[in-house]
Formats: C-alpha cells, structure tokens, sequence
C-alpha cells in the first residue's frame, strides 16, 4: 500500500474513511445496472498490490456472470507491477453517449519511465457485451498536456464523472491529492469518439495551492445551483486553519456552457454549521455525496466529518440557486442511538430514492457500530429534507463478527432490472472461511428480490480469496 491510499487508511483509524472510487452503471445495455469492485490489493502471480477490478453482470432469478479486468490478461495489454493498485479508483460516465456506460479506472501506481507512482487512468468503453478491452483508452497526465509530472504524484488516485459542460457527454475529473504543492483536478472531456485524452483543464485549491495538503482527496457530482448543468464539490479533508490541523474544507465547483471554472466556486467548512465549531482532527469532508432529499430540483450536498469526541457526522448543504447552503447536521442521536467514539457513521454515504416517491434518499455507512461489526443508516428524503427511519445491523453471510466493518464502502443501482433501487454494501475484512480479510459484497435487495452475496470464491474469474485482498474496498458508484 502506497501513498494517499496509505494516508486514507490512516484517516480510517481515527473517524472512518472508505476510499472513493462511486449509483450504478449499465455496462451492457439489458437494463440491469452492473456491479464493479475494485481490489488494488490483489497479488498476482507473486507481483503484489498489482489490482484487479471484478464486474458482476447479474441475471436473473439472482444468477450472475462475471468479467475480470487487469493488466496483461483478458485482451488488456501491459504488464503487471508492483504496487500498481489498478482499481483504486472507479467512476462510471457515458463518455461517448452511445447508451452504454463506461468505466474509468485508476491506476495511481503506476511507474510511467522511471517516474515511480505518477499514475494513470485506464478507460473501458461499454456494448452489447459489456465493458470491452478492444477499446481501451490510457489517459496520462502527460497526455493531456500538464507536463510530465513527478514520482508519487499518484495521478488518477480519485475518479469523478458528469457532463460539466452541458453538452450531452459526461466528462471525467481526475484529481491528484498527492500533486507537488497540494494537489490538483484535471477536466477530461466526453465526445462522440471517447474522452479527449489530448487536453484537460486544471483546477487547484483557491487560495492555493497549498504545501502537503490532499485537494481532491474526495469528490462528488451534483447540481447544487438548479442550472442543469453538474456542478463539482471537491474536498481537502486535511486543510489545515487557524493553526489547527486536519479541519477540512470543501469547495463546489460550478459547471456552465464553458465547463467547470477554477474562479466560480462556493467554499463550505465545519463551522458554516449550525452548533457545529472548527476543531482539530475534523476531516470536514471526509466523504462527500449528493441528491435532491427534498425534491425543490436542487440536489443537496452531504459532507462527512468528525465530531470533537470523534464520533462521525453528516452535514447536509441545501441547494438552491445560488448554490449550497449549510443546513442541518446528523450523527446517531437522531436514530435514538448514542454517538460513540470511532462509529465511522459517515464513512461511506450513496445516494438513490430507495423509497420510490420521487425524493432521493441517504444510505450511510457506519462500519465502526458494535465492535466494527459494522452497520448501515437509513435517511428518508422528504420535503422538508432528509428524515433518519432506522440504522441496520450487519448482514453479513454466516453472520457478522468484529472487525467486519459491513458498510465500509456502498453504492446503489436497480441491479434485479426491476425499476427499484438495490443497495450494493461492501464488506472489505469480512473473513472468507479461514481467509482472512478476503473481503465480500452483498446486495440490500428489495422484498421478494433475489438476494446477492459475492466473494471472490463464487466469481468464477480464476481466482479465489487471499488473505488481505479487502474485496468489497471499493465499489463504483
């Protein structure tokens, strides 16, 4: 393990962290939304942390196929090496808009020359058989013409997509938190024939850049003005102020007919909050998601940061047409139970109207709950915004134990081709038999649906479980 994915652990020790790497994509077009599970700790051939990304095709009555996607296997060319960490990073975005999603992978170990770590993006392009590597397209940071950049830059190490621009295409962000001076975001954009690897604008910290801290560490789309066209919100949970270290803060970039613009952006921090003051150690936005909870046609942004007693919260930004606006602040007390110190409520959060009335709702991981057996928040959307309904225990298969961290990563997307929303909980150190931390990913899946439990075991892509693969780490969203 290298760099930021190094420091988001390390992060995840003290109020939670789940690396990004996001609601579903439909790969091959049968109107079932695809599961994706990045494993960039997955050895291969006695080459370490090499990564893998795993695509569940599901079927039906609950039945599956799978697809394996890595380095040097599969029609995907290249050679594996050490501490690649292929899969570290996922976004889905239909770049060319034929009506098949595309998958965007990060690959920020990658050694470009004898640059160690500078990092790439590996784009797989969707049809009627699924994600294919005959159109694998590789976007450097050098390729877009940003120079040549450095060792452990770590470019691609977070992956955000959205038509930013309004032009019908979606447009990749690939941010670098580990970029000399602090960091940075490139704009790639969508057209008829792929992303346009040639050229990508660059977007650093306002005010900044500024020395050793993670701009981009968290990224998240939405429409937070009501334009139509999307909006980026982008984290420095690390930002440090007013002499204390670690507070966070997060900025909105504004999409328009130009793209996303470094000089048209809102700033929010920890303190906007009602009750809620700067203090040390905060990771204000920590992690990031967004949704319209109360159905006006602004979405709202959730922002996840530390309590001073190093509990987890959820701040929720409304929006409206200048943009978000800080409104309220959840934690565990609202569902009745106490806050306690490392729940990591807020760790992971995704978003979907799970309900059906037209409201998005808030799915929160909470992987530290009862021994980091782990659990998950519901949050109702409403017109009056969002409502805590019930935290549900961990469901795991052959029953939780501690140190599962159930709801470590999440995503949502109508897996069961119903028209319903499923959600996706990732399970990373779930102990696969005797293997330790083999990790799984099973399915919330709606009454009567088929239910889905997945482990590396049952894939039948010529693998099995190894001890500290953490499947179910990342999950595109």
């Amino acid at each position: 393990m290298h760099g930021f994915a190094r420091v988001a652990l390390m992060v995840a020790g003290v109020v939670g962290c789940a690396p990004p790497a996001l609601a579903g994509g439909d790969f091959d077009g049968d109107g079932r939304d695809d599961i994706a599970v990045g494993v960039p700790n997955e050895d291969v051939n006695f080459v370490i942390d090499v990564g893998v990304v795993d695509v569940v095709y599901p079927r039906d009555d609950g039945d599956f196929v799978a697809q394996r996607l890595r380095r040097g296997a599969g029609g995907v060319p290249g050679t594996p090496a050490n501490f690649d960490a292929f899969g570290r990073a996922l976004a889905i975005g239909d770049f060319d808009a034929d009506g098949f999603d595309d998958l965007a992978i990060g690959v920020p170990g990658k050694t470009i020359r004898l640059d160690v770590h500078l990092g790439e993006v590996d784009v797989f392009y969707g049809g009627p058989s699924g994600l294919s590597a005959a159109r694998l397209q590789i976007v450097t940071r050098a390729g877009l013409g940003s120079g040549a950049g450095g060792s452990d830059e770590e470019f691609g190490t977070v992956l955000e997509s959205g038509d930013f621009d309004g032009d019908g295409f979606d447009d990749l962000a690939i941010a670098s938190p580990l970029e000399t001076l602090g960091g940075g975001i490139r704009i790639v954009r969508g057209t008829a024939t792929g992303l346009d690897a040639t050229t990508g604008a660059l977007i650093v910290e306002p005010g900044g850049p500024f020395f050793a801290e993670f701009f981009g560490a968290r990224l998240r789309r939405g429409d937070f003005d009501g334009d139509g066209f999307t909006d980026l919100a982008a984290a420095n949970f690390e930002r440090s102020a007013s002499g204390l270290l670690n507070v966070g803060v997060t900025y909105v970039f504004f999409g328009s007919p130009a793209g996303l613009s470094p000089a048209s952006f809102a700033t929010l921090s920890q303190a906007d909050f009602s009750g809620q003051v700067m203090h040390e150690n905060a990771f204000f936005g920590l992690t990031l998601e967004s949704g319209d909870f109360d159905g006006d046609g602004f979405d709202e942004l959730a922002i996840a940061a530390g309590a001073s007693d190093g509990s987890g919260l959820v701040h929720v930004a409304r929006g409206s047409a200048s943009g978000p606006v800080p409104s309220t602040t959840i934690s565990r007390t609202d569902f009745g139970v106490p806050a306690a110190p490392n729940d990591s409520f807020g760790s992971a959060l995704t978003s979907a109207d799970v309900t059906g009335d037209g409201r998005a709702d808030l799915v929160v991981g909470v992987p530290g709950h009862d021994l980091a057996k782990g659990a998950v928040a519901f949050l109702k959307g409403s017109a009056t915004g969002l409502r805590p309904v019930r935290i549900f225990a961990a469901r795991v298969e052959g029953g939780a134990a501690f140190d599962d961290r159930f709801g470590f990563m999440l995503a949502t997307g109508d897996y069961t081709g119903d028209s319903r929303v499923d959600v996706a909980v990732g399970i990373p150190l779930d102990d696969v038999g005797a293997v330790s931390d083999g990790g799984s990913v099973t399915l919330l899946a709606k009454p009567r649906a088929p239910r889905m439990f997945f482990t590396q075991n049952v894939l039948g892509v010529g693998d099995v479980a190894e001890a500290r693969d953490a499947f179910g780490e990342v999950l595109a969203r």
